[in-house]
């Protein structure tokens, strides 16, 4: 799937103690996809793909105290994101709410060489979203990968849609085998597939999806380096994969 997006925005952050970060704002969005590349049927009368202009004023809430940015090893990072889209198509009177939370915790025992990592990563739009790039999407190893407030799934490099509620649950277990080399054990699942049927067919609804990967990691001095290779179970398709990453992700 091809499109093309035009995105900006403007916010007031401010830094308190404790941790906490705050951000309130305002974000636009314009959103163009490629009809031609889209590789699924869908109605003629459809709205799923269609050119949408997006005013989204927002605020987020923001918990950081892991004592690394990408290799932690003790800590907490949490955070809460409420969005109000109003859609331009209505005069700015048919809108969508939305709220998105993710949740990582870094438990290293005895602070020793083994660090285990629960996440939990949700979504939720109310309103009835018209528009693909308003829908709970998830797909790669961090969030917001290709659109605002995707969630991260293991064992998907593709984007796919998770209608218009979703959590994902997935816990890590990483070993620091040597100086700077990391070996990490990964697992999710999507605890609520929310029954968008796209085509009107009773079996795009699938209830569980869950994923799996093996990840290498080397802390360079210019960013991680990383080779995973993973697996995921979504819509009774068995999906294998690798991917590659090399410095920090912005």
């Amino acid at each position: 799937m091809q499109y093309h997006q035009r995105k900006g925005s403007a916010y007031f952050s401010k830094f308190h103690l404790l941790n906490m970060n705050t951000r309130i704002g305002l974000s636009y969005a314009y959103t163009k996809f490629d009809r031609s590349s889209i590789e699924v049927d869908y109605p003629d009368d459809s709205t799923l793909f269609v050119p949408n202009t997006l005013l989204t004023p927002f605020i987020s809430l923001e918990y950081d105290n892991l004592d690394d940015a990408y290799f932690a090893k003790r800590g907490i990072k949490a955070n809460v994101t409420a969005r109000y889209h109003m859609d331009d198509k209505y005069k700015f009177r048919h809108n969508y709410f939305d709220l998105s939370y993710a949740f990582r915790a870094y438990i290293s025992p005895w602070n020793g060489r083994f660090t285990i990592i629960p996440q939990i990563y949700g979504r939720i739009v109310g309103g009835d979203p018209d528009y693909f790039n308003l829908l709970v999407l998830a797909g790669g190893d961090y969030a917001e990968r290709h659109f605002d407030a995707q969630l991260p799934f293991i064992g998907l490099t593709t984007v796919e849609y998770l209608g218009s509620e979703a959590a994902v649950a997935r816990c890590d277990l990483r070993y620091n085998t040597f100086k700077n080399q990391y070996l990490t054990a990964m697992y999710n699942i999507c605890l609520h597939w929310s029954n968008f049927d796209l085509q009107g067919l009773s079996d795009m609804f699938v209830p569980v999806a869950q994923g799996a990967g093996l990840k290498y990691s080397y802390d360079s001095p210019v960013g991680p380096i990383s080779l995973t290779v993973h697996w995921a179970n979504i819509y009774e398709r068995h999906l294998f994969g690798a991917y590659f990453s090399f410095g920090y992700t912005f």
